[in-house]
């Protein structure tokens, strides 16, 4: 008998996240503080970093849904239809027309590319578990259910459990940086993060690499799986449980350098180790679902590093 897989039409990636309004004023400069400039520019676009990740998971050609809460007094039927017009299933988005959205207000100076922002989370901050619970169709069905911290932790919490409880894998991108309970690590297959946010989690320096790989492993010792420190231009870094299985026979290394972070990089799974041990080509791991849905679920770091707005 023929195994039934997810159906079709179901999401490959789910984004439980925030979903915010950025208003963005350019100037030649920031102004110092009671100082009122005239600005050159001023513009309004969706932001937020789950709204990111959805869309460009969108974009990379994932199905995807989004898991949030939306105010809809001011801009909430804009910020849908964008997500809708990038291909996002927005199912799983509960709509509170008493609040307003999230909001940054963003200046930014043309000189010198320099910005300060202020980030109101609005609805953002009223997401629940139960608004979580309500779609666990959506989480149970995916391949891949992917967080970042710009919404409560129990919500998150909620979400993970139930996407472990399919066997759905989970991706927590800790940013902004805050403290997490062992629980929620717990339930974390990938910890993505970079040295700003591991020296925080960690409670530990991460001046070189070897600090780097201590600070990952006492996250790694408090529950997350797999922890992956982004280094910018400088590579990935990856601190795995089987991570020796690369290295040559009797080598106590368990980092493995990578290159530029892409899709490649920052979905590194045991399809790629089972490629490497039956001398494989890499397109065969490429091939299998759950990582090509990992790597359109991590990689919009990437991509909304060229994007205007928080």
């Amino acid at each position: 008998m023929q195994q039934q897989g997810p159906d079709a039409r179901s999401p490959q990636v789910v984004v439980i996240g925030s979903i915010n309004m950025d208003m963005v004023a350019r100037s030649a400069r920031l102004p110092a503080p009671g100082e009122t400039l005239v600005g050159e520019a001023f513009d309004m676009a969706p932001g937020g970093k789950g709204a990111n990740q959805a869309v460009a998971a969108a974009r990379l050609g994932a199905r995807t849904a989004f898991v949030g809460r939306l105010g809809t007094r001011l801009h909430g039927a804009e910020l849908l239809e964008a997500l809708g017009r990038e291909g996002v299933d927005c199912a799983g988005v509960v709509a509170d027309p008493q609040a307003l959205p999230g909001i940054a207000v963003i200046m930014v100076a043309s000189e010198g590319g320099e910005n300060s922002i202020v980030y109101v989370p609005g609805s953002n901050a009223m997401l629940s578990p139960q608004d979580v619970q309500a779609a666990v169709g959506l989480l149970q069905a995916a391949r891949v259910v992917v967080a970042q911290l710009e919404v409560p932790l129990p919500a998150i919490a909620r979400g993970f459990a139930l996407a472990r409880a399919a066997g759905v894998a989970t991706v927590l991108n800790a940013a902004p940086a805050l403290a997490l309970e062992d629980t929620l690590l717990a339930q974390t297959d990938w910890l993505v993060l970079n040295e700003t946010e591991l020296a925080e989690l960690a409670g530990a320096p991460v001046a070189d690499m070897a600090q780097i790989a201590l600070a990952a492993e006492r996250l790694r010792a408090r529950g997350a799986v797999r922890v992956l420190v982004t280094l910018g231009a400088k590579a990935p870094c990856f601190a795995m449980p089987l991570a020796r299985s690369i290295c040559r026979r009797g080598s106590s290394k368990r980092w493995i350098p990578w290159g530029p972070a892409t899709p490649l990089s920052v979905a590194w799974s045991p399809a790629w180790r089972k490629a490497w041990r039956q001398r494989r080509p890499f397109s065969w791991a490429w091939r299998r679902p759950r990582l090509r849905s990992a790597a359109a679920a991590c990689n919009p770091p990437c991509r909304g590093a060229a994007k205007l707005g928080a």
